[in-house]
């Protein structure tokens, strides 16, 4: 038995100014600003802000340095030093240090990225 395959096809358009009318009216807002995205920028900075005079040691080679401190003969437990830091200059009496800070005999920590220079007094 010989079967035929039939193929139909549906074609239409919609014409006309009626069916414009049907259709629902879609809001669109209008823009009356001009939009300037990323074109202004503000920058603060503090008014007490003071550069540190001279060159500030990278922070491998003051750990160097406290290393050098710790391995020296003088140092049995105490170690009187001169610490410059981003604050200022003090003398501090060290008695250890551990991965971030440097601990003095008053219980303070100093933190050693803060450090730019050390030397024994």
């Amino acid at each position: 038995m010989k079967t035929s395959k039939k193929l139909l096809v549906f074609s239409y358009t919609i014409v006309g100014d009626k069916m414009k009318d049907k259709l629902p009216k879609v809001f669109a807002n209008s823009f009356s600003k001009q939009i300037s995205n990323n074109e202004k920028v503000y920058h603060v900075r503090e008014e007490n802000y003071r550069p540190i005079e001279g060159k500030a040691l990278p922070v491998e080679n003051i750990n160097n340095k406290i290393n050098a401190l710790f391995k020296s003969s003088k140092y049995v437990y105490k170690l009187d030093v001169e610490i410059t830091t981003v604050n200022g200059v003090s003398k501090k009496r060290i008695i250890g240090k551990n991965k971030t800070n440097l601990i003095t005999l008053d219980n303070e920590l100093i933190a050693i990225k803060d450090i730019v220079d050390i030397k024994i007094i």
